[in-house]
């Protein structure tokens, strides 16, 4: 139980606290959990879950999307030299970066691994996003470097969903490596 100096101590504190109701604990243990499973939990940006659904929701209000699909180039052998710790810095900068260097209101997603979508209202210009990416990382472990590859895919053309969408854009992408690697 609750000894008399505890209870002194919680009735002088003042009466704005808030009271938690069991109504209120729920819908706040409830938005907790919602946005826990829409956030990526490494970087803060949407996950693959948040990405389809609030490009769907934009596609339903008729509105056009441009999409970019972002891979990293060079990433893999720092997680393998440098550990998981590394990586996941060069991928936190690397969201950071991507937030700045977007249209206002456009969404950034992580879609898991080195992946990471940009959805947009206005048309994303590539090497702007790639120019960003490819400032070198000042870290622990040293300036490290990464580069991007970047698919585009445009509705309605290209897709009327998002899955559709940001299939049409890895499918560019891969083109533009191939293309690149000949």
């Amino acid at each position: 139980g609750l000894t008399t100096s505890a209870l002194q101590t919680i009735t002088a504190t003042p009466a704005t606290e808030l009271q938690v109701t069991p109504a209120l604990a729920k819908k706040l243990q409830q938005k907790f959990a919602h946005n826990v499973a829409m956030a990526d939990p490494l970087t803060g940006l949407a996950n693959r879950l948040q990405c389809l659904n609030t490009i769907n929701e934009r596609l339903r209000q008729r509105k056009i999307i441009y999409i970019a699909l972002i891979d990293l180039n060079q990433f893999k052998p720092i997680n393998d030299k440098f550990g998981h710790a590394a990586g996941d810095a060069i991928l936190q900068a690397v969201a950071k970066r991507l937030k700045e260097n977007v249209p206002r209101g456009a969404l950034v997603a992580r879609l898991g691994g080195d992946e990471f979508v940009v959805a947009s209202h206005t048309q994303l210009l590539p090497k702007n996003l790639k120019k960003a990416i490819a400032q070198p990382y000042l870290t622990a472990w040293g300036t490290l470097s990464v580069s991007a590859a970047i698919g585009l895919a445009q509705s309605p053309q290209q897709g009327k969903a998002a899955a559709a969408l940001i299939a049409a854009a890895d499918h560019n992408m891969y083109r533009q490596k191939k293309n690149r690697d000949r």
